[in-house]
Order: C-alpha cells, then sequence, then structure tokens
C-alpha cells in the first residue's frame, strides 16, 4: 500500500530543515519537526477539492480503502498491496499494461499450469522473454477454463491470450509444461526413491502421532522443547524434517513410557540416520529448483548428480540440445534439428579479410575461442525456465484472495486483482494520470 512519504516525495521536493517545496506551483511549506508528512498531506487532501489532473490522481491514489460508490453500476475496491482502485469505466489492466506486455517481442515462450479452487478450475499463463540479458516473466491471463480441461479447449485459451497481445503461435518458441517441469519431476524420483523406506517412514510416523497426544505430549516436553511433527502427504520434504525432528529428540521420546514400544530399534534408527543424510542432499537439490535464475544446464547437472533412475522428460533431444548451447558443446544433428527454430540467421556477406602470411594465421586461430558451433541462435535458448514454480507461487497468493468469506467475488475482478499484483513492477499509483475520476 502507497504510504504518505511515498506520494509526498512524488509531489514534494525535500529543501531541508522542514521545508518542502510542491513541484506543481513552486510553493514553499514549512513541516514541524518530527511530525512526519502531516503538513504535505493536508495539502495534498485539500487540492482535490480541484478539478487540476494533477489532483484528480492524488485523489485516486490515495483511496486505499474499500469504498462504496454512489453511482449507479460503479464499483471501486482495493485490499493490502493495491495502490490504486480501478473502477469498470476505467480499465486500467487493459489500458496501461498492454503497452508494457508488448516487450515479448516476436520470439518469446509460454509457462502455464492450472489450481483448482472449490468446482473451479483456474489456468495461469506467463510469457517468458528475454530483454538485454535478462529473463521476463509477466503474466499475460489467469482465467477460469470454461471449455473443459481437453488438450484442445487449453490450445483455444492460449490462443485466445496471444490474440489479446496481437501474437500467434507462430512466435512461440517453447512452452516449459511440454519440456518438462524440474521441480515435478524431481519429487517423483525422491518419491520413488522413498518407496524403499515406506516401513521405516510408516514407523516414525506412527510414533510422532502418539507423541501429538495431549499426555504424551505433556510428558515430553519435560524433557526437550521440541514437539514432534508429521508427513504431510503431499510433500515429501514434511517426511525429512519429521525424520530430521525424530533424530534431535530421540533421547528425550525414550523417556515416555506410554510410547516405549513404538520407538524404532537401533537397526531400525541407523537406516533412518543413513536416510536423513541422503535426504539431507536430495532437499538441497529442491532449494536450488525454487531459484528464479537456475537455467536448464544448471539443471541436468544436479539431475546428473542425484538420480538417474525415474525418467520423465517429455523432449529427451531437445533438453539435451539446450543443455550443450548453454554449455557450448557441439550439437548432432537431432539436436540442431530440435532447437532450429531458435536459430538466428545471420548475414551472408562477411567483409574481406586482410591477406597474412601462415606464421600471423596460426597464431590468430590458435586465438580464436572455439565455439562448439557457428550456428547463432536467440538468447531466450539460453534463458529458458527449468521450472514452473512461478506457476505455483501465484497460485498460493491467489489462495490469500480466494477465502472463503470472499466466495461472492466476482471472477473478473479476482483476475484484475492477481494480475495487477504478479505485474507490480509494470505500474505505479502514477499510471492514473488521464484516467477520468469518478
Amino acid at each position: 500500500m502507497s504510504t504518505s512519504r511515498s506520494v509526498c516525495n512524488f509531489y514534494f521536493t525535500d529543501c531541508g530543515n522542514g521545508v518542502f517545496t510542491c513541484k506543481q506551483c513552486n510553493t514553499s511549506h514549512k513541516q514541524a519537526p518530527a511530525s512526519g508528512y502531516s503538513t504535505c498531506s493536508v495539502i495534498l487532501r485539500r487540492s482535490t477539492q480541484t478539478t487540476s489532473p494533477s489532483s484528480r490522481l492524488v485523489n485516486k491514489a490515495r483511496r486505499f480503502r474499500t469504498t462504496a460508490s454512489s453511482t449507479p453500476g460503479r464499483w471501486r475496491y482495493s485490499s493490502g498491496w493495491t495502490r490504486v482502485i480501478p473502477d469498470t469505466s476505467s480499465p486500467h489492466a487493459s489500458r496501461d499494461l498492454l503497452p508494457s506486455l508488448e516487450l515479448l517481442g516476436d520470439s518469446f515462450g509460454l509457462m502455464f499450469d492450472g489450481w483448482t479452487c472449490g468446482t473451479v478450475l483456474f489456468v495461469g499463463i506467463f510469457g517468458v522473454s528475454v530483454r538485454d540479458g535478462v529473463r521476463r516473466q509477466p503474466l499475460l491471463s489467469i482465467s477460469m477454463a470454461e471449455d473443459g480441461q481437453s488438450a484442445d479447449a487449453h490450445i483455444e485459451m492460449i490462443d485466445n491470450v496471444l490474440g489479446v497481445y496481437e501474437k500467434n503461435r507462430e512466435m512461440l518458441r517453447f512452452v516449459v509444461p511440454l519440456i518438462g517441469c524440474a521441480s515435478h519431476r524431481f519429487n517423483l524420483a525422491v518419491c520413488e526413491y522413498l518407496a524403499e523406506y515406506e516401513d521405516l517412514i510408516a514407523e516414525v510416523q506412527a510414533l510422532c502421532i502418539q507423541l501429538r497426544h495431549p499426555n504424551n505430549s505433556a510428558a515430553l516436553a519435560a524433557f526437550t522443547g521440541l514437539k514432534p511433527l508429521k508427513a504431510n502427504a503431499t510433500r515429501w520434504s514434511s517426511t525429512y524434517e519429521m525424520l530430521k525432528r525424530y533424530a534431535d529428540i530421540r533421547d528425550a521420546i525414550k523417556m515416555v513410557q506410554a510410547v516405549e514400544d513404538l520407538v524404532p530399534r537401533p537397526s531400525s534408527h541407523r537406516r533412518i540416520v543413513q536416510l536423513l543424510s541422503k535426504l539431507g542432499d536430495l532437499d538441497s537439490v529442491c532449494v536450488k529448483l525454487q531459484s528464479e535464475k537456475l537455467a536448464l544446464a544448471d539443471v541436468r547437472l544436479l539431475f546428473d548428480a542425484v538420480v538417474v533412475k525415474y525418467r520423465i522428460v517429455h523432449s529427451p533431444v531437445f533438453e539435451r540440445a539446450v543443455v550443450n548451447v548453454q554449455g557450448d558443446r557441439r550439437l548432432q544433428a537431432d539436436e540442431e534439428a530440435a532447437v532450429e527454430p531458435f536459430l538466428v540467421v545471420q548475414p551472408s556477406s562477411a567483409p574481406p579479410t586482410k591477406q597474412v602470411d601462415f606464421a600471423t594465421a596460426t597464431l590468430r586461430q590458435a586465438k580464436k575461442p572455439r565455439h562448439a558451433s557457428a550456428q547463432k541462435y536467440d538468447e531466450l535458448l539460453s534463458q529458458l525456465p527449468p521450472t514452473s514454480n512461478r506457476c505455483e507461487r501465484l497460485f498460493s497468493q491467489c489462495k490469500l484472495i480466494l477465502t472463503p468469506r470472499r466466495s461472492s467475488l466476482l471472477l473478473a475482478n479476482f483476475e484484475m486483482l492477481v494480475f495487477l499484483r504478479a505485474n507490480r513492477d509494470l505500474w505505479s499509483f502514477t499510471s492514473l494520470v488521464g484516467i477520468d475520476d469518478v
């Protein structure tokens, strides 16, 4: 939410000694010491009674609480993170963010995933492009899947979203779910690995459940301040945390007589300790996969060092080609065909080279960087997002908006809130200049 400080600094210049000069009319105002921005705030509130464009902007920028308009057919609202209050007659998202989202260019990729809230399926679609060597991933759409969950329905939705931004599928270079989400593949591999230790995990799980009962929990609290944890069926990392907590409080657990028969035997405990050391390495890889700057080549290095027994790669040739391009290695014929859409056509005419003697030519050739291939590929190929974790984070934010108390929130309003929040770096309260007041 915009603070008085940010708004006042936008309209006033701090001249020191409590003197602030208005940037609009060059009028100086004296601010009492240790009074914050009260004087400037009062001046801004008074200026909202005028009809100048800057005054209307101030009036809009300061409406942070949920309000109801007296004009029929109009509404405006905000939440804790929304700095402006768009209304139905002034579609801020389409009016202001569309020029910024056009920076996708003619070569880009998509990343999408689905999220179910009750009986409604939402699909979030991100655009992936590279500008000035930096990966950009703006949210293009988050809307309800009205035509079902089939592949044709998803393709139609993607075409509709691309049409809004005047793009087409010919400009599309990749889709992240089709090259495989590294986090999903890694979780599947870990779950397959943990299947060999189901008996140990079930034994510790039963022990922790008993320790969480009131009487046993009180008895355990007399020996340690740590409480036992339970494993979650949806996250393997909770299994690692449960086993780690068990190992930390094992000595205290032995003092609780009610669960004495449930404590794993020394032989089982040794296996649990060995499993913990392996899960620690796997957990470090899982954390590394959450990084936004991780490249597909880095993921391959991590995966090769961790697990090779559980493969789920939708396009192994394409993935291998991307890794080789990022590592500046030579491509095979099938790999070159897989990344052909990313090929950048170079000008055929080369400047004539000056004739030199044999020794000079030999030294120059030795000093040239030995690239694996003379082909030049789009820089987007080196910035492919290896995971769709950004979609998962978006859906986590959606859960904070679509709470049971907000079940009557219109889907159009929900989509607008999420859209503005996800593309927060593309707009500010100054974007309201030119929008008619309510």
